[in-house]
């Protein structure tokens, strides 16, 4: 029985260590497996094997073969990346191919991704995981797979004697599509041709980054919501406004954009959802009081020297001008009726101290007028 555990234990634990997304240094051809460094000549790369028969051919390790042509190939920046090869067995170097000719050869890198990033999104979808590259080639890279799907396809005229293996002629690719969750291929059909002996082929890919297993890769946005004002009438409008991310779904309405003017006829909540560079995705509402301003809205004589002040206050709110009765109301953001009165006073004050932060509305109603203002309590 311990026997059985321990072999499960040894079988499991592999597999579920890499079931999170790889930190995309050990992808670098011919590392070592820190990622320190890179492996010796005629050591069998530890990600990385290759085929001369065929994308779907048989498939040995690569081996690194470093430098194996200083006046041309270019050299690794990188203290952790450099040349790998077919074995070939033309001559002493494993990446000399003279007595085959031309040749096409195929670099295939395996790994296992999970079933989505650490903020929820499926691996399946674009742009949720990319695997960017820099690779040089003796002579071309001719075309790139993921998952046995192009993503990449040359367009030289003359492939097999194509310098790609210079400084400024590597292939750049970034494979954000057609990945999926467990097994998956990259495939780099390198073309090499054979003018004389002796005559290299061989593969330096150079992993830049991917949405690796960082955290900071996976966190989720921060999305922030602002409106324009939070209290309108039924057919005012406001303008909501989202940062935070990079872009933005605003709900109800399927809006896209930072900006969104809305008219509500009630009172909403709105939803925007901001997906940022990592395809990770925050959220955040605002809600938009429309009141019932159905006799409140309408301002009656202009004229009238009625003041209400100070505004905002946290206090009082005084009363000033009255020159004949008049009723005095004050609504809620929701348009309900928190106070009410009458006055015959010249100048009368109001205690507000009791009414919760926010924004008010009074109306004044006399013989000859109606009004409301807008009052802010802090």
């Amino acid at each position: 029985m311990k026997k059985l555990l321990s072999f499960l234990i040894l079988f499991l634990v592999p597999f579920f260590a890499f079931t999170q997304v790889p930190n995309p240094v050990y992808f670098n051809t011919a590392s070592n497996s820190t990622a320190t460094g890179t492996l010796s000549i005629g050591s069998n790369d530890l990600n990385w094997t290759v085929s001369n028969t065929g994308s779907v051919g048989v498939y040995v390790s690569a081996i690194s073969c470093a430098n194996q042509a200083p006046c041309c190939w270019m050299s690794s920046s990188l203290s952790n990346v450099n040349w790998i090869t077919y074995p070939h067995t033309c001559s002493a170097s494993p990446a000399e191919h003279s007595c085959l000719g031309a040749v096409d050869e195929f670099y295939k890198l395996s790994f296992v991704l999970p079933a989505s990033t650490q903020c929820g999104v499926p691996i399946s979808q674009t742009n949720a995981y990319c695997l960017v590259m820099d690779i040089y080639a003796d002579n071309c890279v001719w075309e790139v797979f993921v998952n046995g799907v192009s993503g990449f396809l040359s367009s030289v005229s003359n492939p097999y004697f194509y310098p790609g293996h210079m400084a400024g002629n590597q292939t750049s690719v970034s494979l954000c599509n057609n990945w999926q969750a467990g097994n998956n291929e990259v495939i780099v059909h390198v073309k090499s041709g054979a003018a004389s002996f002796p005559t290299w082929t061989g593969l330096m890919a150079i992993v830049n980054t991917t949405l690796s297993s960082s955290p900071a890769s996976y966190s989720v946005p921060v999305v922030n919501a602002a409106s324009s004002t939070s209290l309108l009438c039924s057919g005012q409008s406001a303008s909501l406004t989202a940062t935070g991310a990079t872009n933005y779904t605003w709900n109800p309405g399927s809006y896209i954009g930072s900006t969104y003017s809305v008219s509500p006829t009630v009172s909403t909540v709105y939803t925007v959802s901001g997906t940022g560079s990592n395809s990770c995705v925050g959220t955040s509402t605002v809600l938009l009081t429309v009141a019932d301003c159905t006799g409140i809205s309408k301002t009656g004589n202009t004229s009238s020297k009625i003041l209400v002040y100070p505004n905002p206050s946290s206090e009082s709110i005084n009363i000033s001008g009255i020159e004949e009765l008049v009723s005095i109301e004050i609504f809620n953001s929701l348009g309900s009726s928190i106070y009410s009165g009458s006055s015959y006073n010249a100048d009368e004050k109001i205690d507000i101290s009791e009414f919760s932060r926010g924004i008010y509305f009074i109306k004044i109603i006399d013989k000859k007028s109606i009004i409301t203002k807008k009052i802010i309590k802090e």
